[in-house]
């Protein structure tokens, strides 16, 4: 192994192994952690396991949809095909007249649209990693708050010299940690979830009610 052959070079390098070490030790804690929104005591999930990610999401969509003030946000991506939005809604729908619930203006908009057949089929599926994604994402802003690291990074430096990211280190835990992607599909993760997550309608229906912040680990 070279050693660095300056201090500047010594200090990228302890900054580097310091950010995967952070990085690596949550994604170990979201291999078997309790779920978003979860007591200490709750059952246990894999916040990688994509069954459990539907399994979650859903149940977050169908608690943002009970809210009027957030129902609006859950119909939007039922209505651009999300199927596991489509479900939590049509879902809270059911339940809701079951009980004789008086539905709120956004769920009573898409019940006659459903009714009408005007919902869109076959749009993104996104739950299935959606628990995954929220991690990397986190890691990303932890790489920000905690490392002062930019998110993402030029790739056109040499070998050897790359700079540092927030993706780039996120991309090498996760490789580290077996579960890899590309350092351009932890980018991708990271700029579509970066406007979700900045939008103050998105954070107080999931983030709020959920114990995922890395900053608090």
């Amino acid at each position: 192994m070279r050693l660095p052959t300056t201090y500047k070079q010594a200090e990228n390098e302890l900054l580097k192994a310091q950010s995967i070490a952070f990085a690596r030790g949550f994604l170990q804690a979201k291999k078997r952690a309790p779920g978003p929104g979860q007591q200490a005591l709750a059952p246990e999930i894999s916040w990688f396991d994509r069954d459990d990610g539907a399994w979650w999401t859903k149940r977050l969509l169908k608690d943002a949809a009970r809210e009027p003030l957030q129902a609006e946000l859950v119909c939007t991506y039922a209505r651009e095909g999300w199927g596991l939005a489509q479900d939590a809604v049509e879902e809270v729908l059911t339940e809701a007249q079951q009980r004789g619930e008086q539905l709120s203006a956004s769920l009573t908009a898409y019940d006659i649209a459903h009714r009408q057949g005007l919902i869109r089929c076959g749009g993104p599926e996104r739950g299935k990693t959606f628990l995954r994604n929220i991690v990397i994402y986190d890691i990303v802003e932890a790489m920000r708050e905690r490392f002062g690291l930019c998110p993402t990074r030029s790739r056109s430096a040499r070998p050897g010299k790359e700079r540092l990211s927030g993706c780039y280190v996120a991309y090498l835990a996760l490789k580290e940690e077996r579960d890899a992607l590309s350092e351009p599909a932890v980018e991708r993760i990271w700029a579509e979830y970066e406007p979700i997550f900045r939008s103050p309608m998105w954070r107080s229906t999931f983030l709020s009610a959920t114990a995922f912040t890395i900053s608090s680990t």
